[in-house]
């Protein structure tokens, strides 16, 4: 009598179909918590709302839409760092580098809807940002886990020594009063955050994530009508903004940043941060302008 074909060999791909989203559910989930409590660094004069409230992501914030429903005239981003927002893993330089980064996501995102100014335009509105925690990344973990991706299909990261960054930001009018007010704090997620052998890996990554986010907020702040659609600059005030924007802040290595795609390369590798001339102060003031 004929053996029955050995059918082991075809339940090796199924069970894996089946397993990886599990894993990949797995991952999702595992997210570094946001750093803990943290003294305000913005204008306390307002109720702020809970706009995220879970265990990797918290933003609480106060929005003017009245103020800000028109196309705004601003200043560029003033960016500082609380004393203790990193501890002794964390270099200067490299919390600098964060923090500069927070500011040029931030700035980049409204260049396309905003007037950029210089600091002293008493006209403009004044966006501030103090990073005050940065949590920081694992190198062993995040080396691990750049290796480990040579041979897992996708996607991958070990949910383990995952950073965190904590943000407080906003916006001054002319006249003083604070019109828009921002507390946001965000822990690395294992799919989302490319593993970087850096101690600033995932802050920085967040830097960008934290741009993009307070200038939604702001920009979106009248679009609860239907059909209501923030109005762009012109590109001649486009070019100046982001030109604006690069003076300031400096660019990220375009050819380096492609390679990190595939590489775990650090952000100090591959961002030189603020030109020299340009070099972030000691101290921006919390409220006010």
């Amino acid at each position: 009598m004929s053996r029955p074909p050995d059918l082991r060999p075809f339940a090796m791909p199924k069970l894996f179909a089946r397993a990886v989203p599990l894993v990949v559910a797995a991952l999702t989930c595992a997210c570094a918590s946001v750093p803990g409590a943290r003294e305000s660094r913005v204008d306390a004069s307002h109720e702020l709302v809970a706009v995220a409230d879970e265990r990797h992501l918290r933003i609480d914030q106060y929005i003017d839409a009245e103020a800000l429903a028109q196309t705004p005239r601003m200043t560029l981003p003033q960016v500082r760092l609380d004393g203790d927002a990193y501890g002794e893993r964390i270099s200067d330089e490299l919390a600098a580098l964060v923090a500069n980064n927070a500011a040029r996501a931030l700035c980049r995102e409204l260049s396309p809807y905003a007037v950029l100014a210089a600091a002293d335009d008493e006209a403009a509105m004044d966006p501030h940002v103090v990073v005050t925690a940065i949590m920081p990344t694992s190198g062993a973990a995040s080396g691990a886990s750049s290796l480990l991706g040579f041979f897992v299909p996708g996607p991958f990261r070990l949910p383990a020594g995952l950073g965190g960054l904590a943000v407080d930001a906003q916006v001054i009018d002319p006249d003083g009063e604070a019109v828009a007010v921002m507390r946001w704090a965000r822990g690395a997620n294992a799919v989302t955050n490319d593993a970087k052998v850096s101690a600033i890996g995932d802050a920085w990554q967040l830097a960008d994530r934290f741009g993009r986010e307070f200038a939604r907020a702001l920009l979106d702040a009248d679009a609860k009508q239907a059909g209501v659609q923030r109005e762009r600059v012109d590109s001649d005030v486009y070019k100046t903004n982001r030109a604006l924007c690069a003076e300031r802040f400096g660019t990220v290595n375009l050819a380096g940043r492609g390679v990190s795609i595939f590489l775990p390369l650090s952000p100090e590798a591959i961002d030189p941060g603020p030109p020299v001339a340009a070099a972030m102060p000691d101290e921006a003031p919390e409220s006010g302008r």
